[in-house]
């Protein structure tokens, strides 16, 4: 099961509540944010599992690395310098969708990824 850790923020512009969802769970740079929507904290938490459900990659959907155990094969949505892991899909356009929607200097690449980690192998198909 993928861990991820979230957070909810409070918009100091709108006074509402934001989550942020940390990807590994030990990261400390945030892997997805969602709308600031929420009137509470409470109901940010309540909300979580629709809002995880809608956006955060199911990595356990993806087929496994032949060639390395506890890693998954897909299409990584990646950004070099600094280094960030914006998730990994079983398909190419859903992986250009989170690219264009992150913006940016993402990129699309299809490889091989450790699952609760940040690490990411680029394969040649």
């Amino acid at each position: 099961m993928t861990k991820y850790r979230c957070e909810s923020v409070t918009d100091v512009a709108s006074c509402k509540v934001y989550i942020e969802v940390f990807y590994p769970a030990d990261s400390h740079q945030v892997f997805r944010t969602s709308p600031a929507n929420f009137d509470t904290h409470e109901a940010a938490e309540r909300e979580f599992i629709q809002f995880a459900n809608d956006v955060l990659p199911d990595f356990t959907s993806l087929p496994a690395d032949p060639n390395n155990q506890g890693w998954v094969l897909g299409f990584a949505v990646v950004k070099n310098s600094p280094w960030h892991f914006g998730g990994i899909y079983a398909q190419e356009e859903m992986a250009a969708h989170v690219a264009a929607n992150l913006g940016g200097d993402y990129e699309v690449l299809y490889g091989s990824h450790k699952e609760d980690s940040d690490d990411f192998m680029r394969i040649s198909r």
